[in-house]
């Protein structure tokens, strides 16, 4: 049995919807904006096509996508801007994409409280995008994907699901 199968059968709450981290947001942007970036921009290079399509299809089962204000400010950082290479046109492409996206399936999940990230007991490892992650999963049931092995190690530590997504191996078990 596929990874993919494995994970779809293990979520009955994929109605609930999911958080993404940094780099598979940004994937999923940079794809969407135009697929032969995918292997030329800095930030998903590592990525082949065949993962964006894997991650596009895996977030398709999704009733919701939430980001958190960090990570939204890290990928704004990261496409829009420092130096990355795109032209002007592709980084106004990249803001209308995430403001369409916004209205149509991603929720900007606003974070509980601030106190609560920099509270976080794992912030001094993890840092706030990471922590921010956390505290917007706190039910429990809204799981975190992500390529960052020590989030998804802390965040299954606590009872949460986690999804390790990483370049070129795509989806992970642990």
């Amino acid at each position: 049995m596929r990874l993919i199968d494995k994970i779809s059968k293990y979520l009955n709450f994929t109605k609930k919807g999911i958080l993404l981290d940094t780099k598979p947001l940004t994937l999923y942007v940079i794809g969407n904006l135009n697929l032969s970036r995918v292997k030329t921009f800095s930030g998903t290079k590592n990525f082949s096509l065949r993962n964006f399509h894997q991650l596009s299809g895996f977030l398709e089962s999704f009733g919701k996508i939430y980001v958190t204000p960090y990570i939204l400010s890290e990928l704004s950082h990261f496409t829009l801007e420092k130096k990355t290479g795109l032209s002007r046109e592709e980084k106004k492409q990249i803001a209308n994409l995430i403001l369409s996206l916004s209205k149509k399936n991603i929720l900007l999940e606003k974070l509980p409280v601030l106190k609560k990230v920099f509270s976080n007991k794992h912030i001094v490892v993890i840092g706030p995008n990471d922590a921010s992650l956390l505290e917007a999963s706190v039910d429990k049931m809204v799981p975190i994907l992500t390529s960052d092995g020590v989030l998804a190690d802390i965040a299954r530590n606590q009872g949460r699901v986690a999804f390790k997504f990483v370049p070129p191996d795509g989806f992970l078990e642990h």
